[in-house]
């Protein structure tokens, strides 16, 4: 184990002691958020095709059918892409993030 890492640990413990997380978190959003989309996936599609059951209003229909476009796109998105500031998963998060109220049952 080298000096620099402790010394990360030590500062990332006394961060997460204080403030309740620590800048390490930031790392990991990617990996952590990536969990969600399949689900998310299946969440659409289903509401999809309960539509004729539940009555779904035109703008909750336009939402999913978007989210799964955007879905799609990151499912393609090559691996390089990833490196770039905007690709198809920041849209995929913004688009999400925009359309949060949605998803509600």
């Amino acid at each position: 184990m080298s000096i620099k890492y402790i010394i990360r640990e030590i500062k990332f413990g006394f961060q997460r002691m204080f403030r309740g997380y620590s800048d390490d978190i930031k790392w990991e959003f990617d990996s952590y958020f990536s969990q969600f989309i399949q689900p998310l996936k299946e969440f659409c599609e289903a509401e999809l095709k309960e539509k004729d059951i539940m009555a779904l209003n035109e703008k909750r229909d336009k939402i999913f059918k978007e989210t799964l476009m955007y879905i799609e796109d990151y499912q393609k998105m090559d691996y390089l892409d990833g490196y770039k500031e905007e690709n198809e998963e920041t849209r995929l998060w913004k688009y999400f993030g925009e359309h949060i109220g949605y998803y509600w049952n």
